[in-house]
């Protein structure tokens, strides 16, 4: 069984989350892969269940979304350059 849990802190400034590492095939065992990952300093992902390699396919697609809408917002917020008038 997975074990994820958050918990809000500091009248929800902070996020505190953790996860265990076990894995249920045909033994229990504790995995090298982590189960919360962070895709920006202010969203992490926690996963459940023992396909590790689906997720990491899950998790990298939606790292590579994150960062390109993060990247789009930031170009739209971008002001254009002011002109200097003479």
């Amino acid at each position: 069984m997975t074990v994820c849990v958050a918990a809000i802190g500091d009248n929800g400034a902070q996020l505190f989350v953790a996860a265990d590492r076990m894995l249920t095939a045909v033994a229990q065992y504790q995995s090298p892969e982590p189960k919360v990952f962070s895709l920006t300093t202010s969203i992490a992902v926690m996963w459940s269940g023992n396909d590790v390699g689906f997720q990491r396919i899950i998790h990298d697609r939606l790292l590579a979304d994150v960062h390109a809408r993060i990247t789009a917002n930031a170009l739209l917020s971008k002001k254009p350059p002011r002109r200097r008038s003479d």
